[in-house]
């Protein structure tokens, strides 16, 4: 009876992945890919080159590819506010800061996306007002100038990654903590740098996840908080990113671009995936991590 209880156990953990894979991404992704062949959506096959030929496409592609950098200025400064974390000796008061930090991601994208805006607006943000007041220029940050708005972004994007990895870093270190506090303490090893060693080498596989998981997310991002929950000014402002570029041509019955755009959308996250295997799969054979 285990054995036989034990297979259905095992079964389970195969079936019910598989109806989730097959529910929420094999069927949408053949019914985006029926549609964007439909000639009764008015685009028909024409949808992908129409897309591919869109600049408003062209920005939203160039701006996700962008925004899927974030990652590598967010995560070294994960790594460093989670060492110090780490290293406070004090249980209570490493215990509380994680969790603060934790309770931050579960409430913080809406809010700073709300203060960004109400920072940062172009034309009536805290920020040039006070510029303003003083008889100096207003600073052009999220308006038809695409750097600017990318340059703000980029940072919106950076805080609100910070509090989930600077979390689950600071969990990883504290287990590499205990795990090698005999080592550390029969070795003489104090100077932080040797530590934040171990802990990074400890921790790699981790930390490499971590780092594709979150490049891949952001390709998702759907920055809407930022411009005051207005798609029309996500998009004047050049910040609209592929997510919002398939969500904009919903709402104006364009569904033969926006199924064009998600098989774009699709595919390219596949070859990114492809490529980030091959490169951790290379990397573990140089560097022999598993």
């Amino acid at each position: 009876m285990t054995k036989v209880k034990s297979s259905w156990i095992n079964c389970l953990w195969v079936i019910i992945p598989s109806i989730t894979l097959i529910v929420f991404v094999l069927v949408p992704f053949i019914g985006e890919l029926s549609n964007s062949f439909d000639k009764s959506t008015a685009t028909g096959l024409n949808g992908f080159s129409r897309v591919a030929n869109d600049s408003s496409f062209s920005i939203a592609f160039g701006n996700s590819v962008l925004y899927m950098l974030v990652p590598l200025i967010s995560l070294p400064i994960s790594i460093i506010v989670s060492f110090l974390i780490a290293s406070i000796n004090n249980k209570w008061i490493r215990n509380n800061s994680i969790a603060s930090i934790f309770i931050q991601y579960l409430f913080v994208s809406v809010a700073i996306g709300a203060a960004f805006s109400f920072l940062f607006q172009a034309n009536y943000g805290f920020i040039n007002s006070i510029r303003v007041s003083n008889g100096k220029s207003p600073i052009q940050w999220i308006s038809s100038d695409t750097f600017m708005t990318q340059v703000t972004t980029i940072i919106y994007l950076s805080i609100t990654s910070l509090p989930l990895q600077i979390a689950l870093l600071s969990l990883w270190f504290i287990h590499t903590d205990i795990k090698y506090n005999k080592v550390f303490k029969s070795n003489n090893i104090v100077k932080s740098k040797d530590k934040l060693l171990i802990y990074l080498s400890d921790n790699r596989s981790q930390i490499m996840f971590m780092c594709i998981f979150s490049m891949l997310s952001m390709l998702s991002i759907y920055p809407i908080a930022l411009f005051g929950g207005s798609t029309t000014e996500m998009f004047s402002s050049n910040g609209q990113t592929i997510v919002g570029y398939i969500n904009y041509m919903i709402n104006i019955d364009q569904i033969g671009n926006a199924s064009a755009a998600s098989i774009y959308f699709i595919l390219f996250i596949f070859f990114l995936s492809i490529c980030f295997y091959l490169a951790n799969r290379w990397l573990k054979s140089r560097y022999k991590y598993a």
